[in-house]
């Protein structure tokens, strides 16, 4: 989805580029009703966003996946003026879970991340054993002991801060402020 001024070819260099969020999906893929809105109002929306869609049966917790998300942001990064000081990651349900993974391994990339329903903790094997096998070995603070505050350690080493939805303070993420926080939790860099 491209703002307007995005897709006029005079307006893909300067300055003042555009902000990109990219979304993550949950288990269902992507509803056209965000894409719908974004596009019947772009004024209100001048951001341009990716939605990049997992394959059927792959989740966002593998490496593939997440290298495929990277990689639909890289283009987008490439073909249009974005001001890459904000680039934001969103995520819900099994997005979410993708989400923090892929902060914990590009957190420096990223101006905030802003999930929901998602789990930072490794995926149950409820899920599928080859899921929670897969999930371990490539994303290695889900097997910490205290996987959100691993994950608050790695934001920090990114400048990230946290902050809980509707308030305006903020903790640096190793704080007990921040590790009682959550699923929910969007982090920003300082």
């Amino acid at each position: 989805m491209l703002p307007e001024f995005a897709a006029d070819s005079d307006q893909r260099s300067g300055s003042d580029g555009c902000t990109i969020s990219r979304h993550l999906h949950g288990l269902l893929p992507t509803r056209r009703f965000l894409a719908d809105e974004i596009r019947a109002r772009r004024v209100a929306f001048p951001v341009i966003c990716v939605f990049p869609q997992a394959a059927k049966g792959e989740f966002w917790e593998q490496p593939s996946m997440q290298q495929l998300a990277i990689a639909a942001l890289d283009q987008t990064v490439k073909e249009f003026r974005i001001d890459t000081p904000r680039e934001y990651l969103i995520g819900y349900s099994m997005g979410a879970a993708g989400s923090y993974r892929i902060a914990y391994k590009w957190g420096e990339r990223f101006a905030a991340l802003a999930t929901g329903a998602g789990t930072v903790q490794p995926i149950p094997a409820s899920l599928g054993s080859d899921r929670a096998t897969v999930d371990g070995c490539p994303n290695p603070f889900t097997v910490e002991p205290e996987p959100f505050s691993a994950l608050a350690r790695r934001a920090l080493e990114s400048r990230c801060h946290a902050t809980r939805e509707g308030s305006s303070t903020v903790s640096p993420p190793c704080s007990p402020q921040a590790h009682r926080l959550g699923s929910g939790m969007p982090l920003f860099r300082s």
